[in-house]
Protein backbone atom coordinates (compact mmCIF):
# COMPACT_ATOMS: atom_id res chain seq x y z
CA UNK A 1 0.00 0.00 0.00
CA UNK A 2 1.31 3.76 -0.31
CA UNK A 3 2.67 5.50 2.34
CA UNK A 4 0.10 7.78 4.36
CA UNK A 5 3.20 10.56 3.45
CA UNK A 6 1.95 11.34 0.34
CA UNK A 7 -1.97 12.51 1.81
CA UNK A 8 -0.62 15.70 3.43
CA UNK A 9 0.25 16.81 -0.36
CA UNK A 10 -2.79 15.69 -1.29
CA UNK A 11 -4.27 18.03 1.41
CA UNK A 12 -2.23 20.98 0.44
CA UNK A 13 -3.14 20.64 -3.06
CA UNK A 14 -6.78 19.66 -2.39
CA UNK A 15 -8.45 21.93 -0.32
CA UNK A 16 -11.84 20.59 -0.93
CA UNK A 17 -14.42 18.48 1.12
CA UNK A 18 -12.51 15.40 1.37
CA UNK A 19 -11.57 12.48 3.59
CA UNK A 20 -7.97 11.57 3.21
CA UNK A 21 -7.17 7.93 4.19
CA UNK A 22 -4.78 6.72 6.67
CA UNK A 23 -3.24 3.67 5.07
CA UNK A 24 0.30 3.36 5.56
CA UNK A 25 3.18 0.61 4.12
CA UNK A 26 4.35 -0.65 7.69
CA UNK A 27 2.94 -0.48 11.44
CA UNK A 28 5.10 2.22 12.53
CA UNK A 29 3.97 4.61 9.53
CA UNK A 30 0.63 3.82 11.01
CA UNK A 31 1.04 4.40 14.38
CA UNK A 32 3.54 7.62 13.93
CA UNK A 33 0.10 8.95 11.92
CA UNK A 34 -2.53 8.38 14.10
CA UNK A 35 0.38 10.39 16.96
CA UNK A 36 0.43 13.23 14.11
CA UNK A 37 4.18 13.01 13.82
CA UNK A 38 5.88 12.61 10.75
CA UNK A 39 9.74 13.68 9.57
CA UNK A 40 8.58 16.01 6.51
CA UNK A 41 12.17 15.80 5.16
CA UNK A 42 12.21 12.49 4.48
CA UNK A 43 8.65 12.85 2.44
CA UNK A 44 8.25 12.41 -1.25
CA UNK A 45 7.41 16.18 -2.87
CA UNK A 46 8.05 17.97 0.17
CA UNK A 47 8.48 21.41 0.24
CA UNK A 48 11.08 23.07 2.37
CA UNK A 49 9.97 25.91 4.56
CA UNK A 50 6.12 26.32 2.81
CA UNK A 51 4.84 29.13 4.55
CA UNK A 52 1.37 30.70 4.13
CA UNK A 53 0.56 32.59 0.92
CA UNK A 54 3.05 30.27 -0.92
CA UNK A 55 1.77 27.95 -3.94
CA UNK A 56 2.29 24.47 -3.08
CA UNK A 57 4.44 22.80 -5.91
CA UNK A 58 5.68 18.77 -4.87
CA UNK A 59 9.17 19.35 -5.62
CA UNK A 60 9.13 15.56 -7.02
CA UNK A 61 6.43 14.47 -9.36
CA UNK A 62 3.56 12.98 -6.88
CA UNK A 63 0.76 10.10 -8.13
CA UNK A 64 -2.22 10.51 -5.69
CA UNK A 65 -5.40 8.09 -6.25
CA UNK A 66 -9.07 9.38 -6.02
CA UNK A 67 -11.85 8.47 -5.09
CA UNK A 68 -14.41 10.91 -7.61
CA UNK A 69 -18.02 11.18 -7.18
CA UNK A 70 -19.21 11.30 -11.10
CA UNK A 71 -22.34 13.36 -12.00
CA UNK A 72 -24.59 12.66 -15.17
CA UNK A 73 -24.96 15.99 -15.87
CA UNK A 74 -21.65 16.72 -15.93
CA UNK A 75 -19.00 13.54 -16.75
CA UNK A 76 -15.61 13.66 -15.70
CA UNK A 77 -13.10 14.03 -18.54
CA UNK A 78 -9.45 13.84 -18.27
CA UNK A 79 -9.20 16.64 -20.99
CA UNK A 80 -10.60 18.84 -18.20
CA UNK A 81 -8.15 21.76 -17.62
CA UNK A 82 -8.51 21.00 -13.78
CA UNK A 83 -5.73 17.97 -13.94
CA UNK A 84 -3.16 19.62 -16.71
CA UNK A 85 -3.06 22.81 -14.37
CA UNK A 86 -2.67 20.76 -10.66
CA UNK A 87 -0.10 19.03 -12.63
CA UNK A 88 1.84 21.72 -14.09
CA UNK A 89 1.33 24.29 -10.68
CA UNK A 90 1.32 21.53 -8.19
CA UNK A 91 3.57 18.92 -10.07
CA UNK A 92 0.75 16.32 -9.11
CA UNK A 93 -1.58 14.26 -10.87
CA UNK A 94 -4.06 11.62 -9.96
CA UNK A 95 -5.32 8.46 -10.73
CA UNK A 96 -9.21 8.43 -10.35
CA UNK A 97 -11.63 5.63 -9.52
CA UNK A 98 -14.85 7.22 -10.74
CA UNK A 99 -17.87 6.31 -9.62
CA UNK A 100 -21.52 7.31 -10.72
CA UNK A 101 -23.55 9.82 -8.51
CA UNK A 102 -26.44 7.16 -7.85
CA UNK A 103 -23.99 4.66 -6.47
CA UNK A 104 -21.52 6.64 -4.43
CA UNK A 105 -22.39 6.15 -1.09
CA UNK A 106 -23.05 2.50 -1.20
CA UNK A 107 -19.42 1.86 -3.41
CA UNK A 108 -17.53 4.12 -1.15
CA UNK A 109 -19.16 2.20 1.96
CA UNK A 110 -18.08 -0.97 0.39
CA UNK A 111 -14.20 0.23 -0.52
CA UNK A 112 -13.66 1.57 2.76
CA UNK A 113 -14.83 -1.55 4.74
CA UNK A 114 -13.04 -3.44 2.22
CA UNK A 115 -9.38 -1.43 2.68
CA UNK A 116 -9.30 -0.40 -0.89
CA UNK A 117 -9.91 3.22 -0.56
CA UNK A 118 -7.88 5.72 -2.62
CA UNK A 119 -5.57 8.36 -1.24
CA UNK A 120 -8.37 11.04 -1.54
CA UNK A 121 -12.11 10.42 -1.12
CA UNK A 122 -13.90 13.75 -2.67
CA UNK A 123 -17.44 14.79 -2.62
CA UNK A 124 -17.91 13.83 1.51
CA UNK A 125 -20.13 16.21 3.42
CA UNK A 126 -20.02 16.93 7.19
CA UNK A 127 -21.19 13.93 9.15
CA UNK A 128 -20.81 11.74 6.35
CA UNK A 129 -17.66 10.63 7.92
CA UNK A 130 -18.79 9.55 11.13
CA UNK A 131 -19.13 6.32 10.26
CA UNK A 132 -15.68 5.82 9.02
CA UNK A 133 -14.09 7.00 12.11
CA UNK A 134 -13.69 3.87 14.27
CA UNK A 135 -12.23 1.97 11.99
CA UNK A 136 -9.59 3.85 11.87
CA UNK A 137 -9.07 4.34 8.31
CA UNK A 138 -9.03 7.62 7.56
CA UNK A 139 -6.50 10.55 8.40
CA UNK A 140 -7.33 13.07 11.50
CA UNK A 141 -6.85 15.98 9.07
CA UNK A 142 -6.78 18.20 12.29
CA UNK A 143 -3.65 16.52 13.31
CA UNK A 144 -1.66 18.01 10.00
CA UNK A 145 -2.83 21.37 10.44
CA UNK A 146 0.43 22.52 10.86
CA UNK A 147 1.70 21.04 7.94
CA UNK A 148 -1.23 22.70 5.74
CA UNK A 149 -0.12 26.82 6.21
CA UNK A 150 -2.52 27.94 3.87
CA UNK A 151 -5.41 26.22 5.58
CA UNK A 152 -4.17 27.02 8.92
CA UNK A 153 -3.55 30.81 7.95
CA UNK A 154 -7.20 31.37 6.48
CA UNK A 155 -8.62 29.82 9.57
CA UNK A 156 -6.92 32.15 11.74
CA UNK A 157 -7.50 35.26 9.84
CA UNK A 158 -11.46 34.41 8.85
CA UNK A 159 -12.16 33.24 12.62
CA UNK A 160 -13.39 30.01 10.80
CA UNK A 161 -11.41 27.68 13.61
CA UNK A 162 -14.76 27.28 15.64
CA UNK A 163 -16.72 26.25 12.88
CA UNK A 164 -13.53 23.83 12.13
CA UNK A 165 -13.56 22.37 15.08
CA UNK A 166 -17.68 21.90 15.42
CA UNK A 167 -16.85 19.28 12.86
CA UNK A 168 -14.70 17.35 16.01
CA UNK A 169 -15.58 13.61 16.60
CA UNK A 170 -16.15 11.82 19.64
CA UNK A 171 -12.00 11.80 19.63
CA UNK A 172 -11.58 15.13 19.65
CA UNK A 173 -10.63 15.02 16.00
CA UNK A 174 -11.92 16.51 12.36
CA UNK A 175 -11.36 14.32 9.80
CA UNK A 176 -13.18 15.81 6.89
CA UNK A 177 -10.92 18.57 4.92
CA UNK A 178 -12.82 21.59 4.34
CA UNK A 179 -13.79 23.40 1.18
CA UNK A 180 -13.29 27.33 1.92
CA UNK A 181 -13.29 30.04 -0.31
CA UNK A 182 -12.49 34.04 0.20
CA UNK A 183 -15.66 35.01 -1.26
CA UNK A 184 -18.97 33.50 -1.80
CA UNK A 185 -19.07 31.36 -4.76
CA UNK A 186 -22.66 30.00 -6.33
CA UNK A 187 -22.59 26.63 -8.65
CA UNK A 188 -25.87 26.55 -9.80
CA UNK A 189 -28.01 29.32 -11.36
CA UNK A 190 -31.52 29.82 -13.41
CA UNK A 191 -30.78 27.77 -17.13
CA UNK A 192 -33.43 28.99 -20.23
CA UNK A 193 -34.09 28.15 -23.81
CA UNK A 194 -32.29 31.52 -25.35
CA UNK A 195 -34.46 30.15 -28.96
CA UNK A 196 -37.49 30.65 -26.73
CA UNK A 197 -36.85 33.94 -25.22
CA UNK A 198 -35.69 35.43 -28.72
CA UNK A 199 -38.81 34.17 -30.14
CA UNK A 200 -40.99 35.78 -27.70
CA UNK A 201 -39.18 38.87 -27.67
CA UNK A 202 -37.40 38.44 -24.13
CA UNK A 203 -34.54 40.24 -23.77
CA UNK A 204 -31.86 37.91 -21.42
CA UNK A 205 -32.98 38.54 -17.79
CA UNK A 206 -30.47 40.01 -15.51
CA UNK A 207 -32.76 40.13 -12.01
CA UNK A 208 -35.31 38.43 -10.06
CA UNK A 209 -37.55 40.76 -11.12
CA UNK A 210 -37.16 40.49 -15.00
CA UNK A 211 -36.72 36.64 -14.81
CA UNK A 212 -40.25 36.59 -13.42
CA UNK A 213 -41.52 39.34 -15.99
CA UNK A 214 -39.86 36.76 -18.28
CA UNK A 215 -41.72 33.68 -17.00
CA UNK A 216 -45.16 35.67 -17.05
CA UNK A 217 -44.67 36.78 -20.50
CA UNK A 218 -44.11 33.23 -21.77
CA UNK A 219 -46.98 32.40 -19.52
CA UNK A 220 -49.27 34.50 -21.82
CA UNK A 221 -47.99 33.40 -24.50
CA UNK A 222 -48.06 29.72 -24.23
CA UNK A 223 -50.85 29.36 -21.21
CA UNK A 224 -51.36 25.78 -21.69
CA UNK A 225 -47.28 25.50 -20.64
CA UNK A 226 -45.56 25.86 -17.28
CA UNK A 227 -42.88 28.08 -18.23
CA UNK A 228 -40.63 26.87 -15.24
CA UNK A 229 -39.61 23.34 -13.46
CA UNK A 230 -37.42 22.93 -10.76
CA UNK A 231 -36.28 19.58 -10.70
CA UNK A 232 -35.03 19.58 -7.21
CA UNK A 233 -38.10 19.48 -5.39
CA UNK A 234 -38.06 22.91 -4.93
CA UNK A 235 -34.98 22.78 -3.60
CA UNK A 236 -32.84 24.83 -6.43
CA UNK A 237 -34.87 27.78 -6.38
CA UNK A 238 -34.35 28.61 -2.86
CA UNK A 239 -30.45 27.82 -2.92
CA UNK A 240 -30.27 30.30 -5.94
CA UNK A 241 -32.18 32.80 -4.84
CA UNK A 242 -31.84 33.26 -0.93
CA UNK A 243 -28.03 34.28 -1.50
CA UNK A 244 -29.52 37.86 -3.08
CA UNK A 245 -30.95 38.22 0.68
CA UNK A 246 -27.68 37.45 2.68
CA UNK A 247 -29.48 34.12 3.99
CA UNK A 248 -29.81 30.46 2.80
CA UNK A 249 -32.65 28.02 1.95
CA UNK A 250 -33.08 25.10 -0.18
CA UNK A 251 -30.11 22.54 0.02
CA UNK A 252 -27.42 24.99 0.58
CA UNK A 253 -29.25 25.72 3.87
CA UNK A 254 -27.96 25.97 6.98
CA UNK A 255 -29.38 26.20 10.69
CA UNK A 256 -26.42 28.77 11.74
CA UNK A 257 -25.61 32.58 10.13
CA UNK A 258 -23.07 34.63 11.38
CA UNK A 259 -23.89 37.91 13.01
CA UNK A 260 -21.08 40.10 12.46
CA UNK A 261 -22.79 42.41 14.45
CA UNK A 262 -23.14 41.23 17.22
CA UNK A 263 -19.99 38.49 16.85
CA UNK A 264 -21.86 35.24 17.37
CA UNK A 265 -23.87 32.22 15.37
CA UNK A 266 -27.98 33.17 14.87
CA UNK A 267 -30.78 30.56 13.85
CA UNK A 268 -31.27 31.22 10.34
CA UNK A 269 -34.70 30.24 10.17
CA UNK A 270 -35.75 33.66 12.56
CA UNK A 271 -32.72 36.29 11.18
CA UNK A 272 -34.83 39.18 8.87
CA UNK A 273 -32.96 38.56 6.04
CA UNK A 274 -34.60 35.10 6.10
CA UNK A 275 -37.77 36.23 6.71
CA UNK A 276 -37.71 38.66 3.65
CA UNK A 277 -36.65 36.01 1.38
CA UNK A 278 -39.84 33.85 2.40
CA UNK A 279 -42.01 36.41 1.75
CA UNK A 280 -40.65 37.60 -1.41
CA UNK A 281 -40.26 34.02 -2.56
CA UNK A 282 -44.04 33.35 -1.51
CA UNK A 283 -45.08 36.11 -3.13
CA UNK A 284 -42.79 37.23 -6.35
CA UNK A 285 -45.23 39.71 -7.18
Amino acid sequence: MKSWKNLLVGAAVIGASVMLVACSSNSKSTSNAKAGVINMSSQKGYMKNFKADETFKATSALNLSMMYRDSPNYPVKNSWMLWSELEKNQNVTFKRTDIPLSDYPQKRSTLIAAGQTPDIVTGVAPGEETQFVAGGQILPVSDYLKYMPNLSARLKEWKLTDLFNSHKQKDGKVYILPQIGEVPTYDYTFAYRSDIFEKAGIKAPTTLDEFTKALETLKAKYPSVTPYSDRWQFNAIPNIVAPQFNTSAGWGYSNATYDKGDNKFVFTGTTPDYKKFVTQIASPS
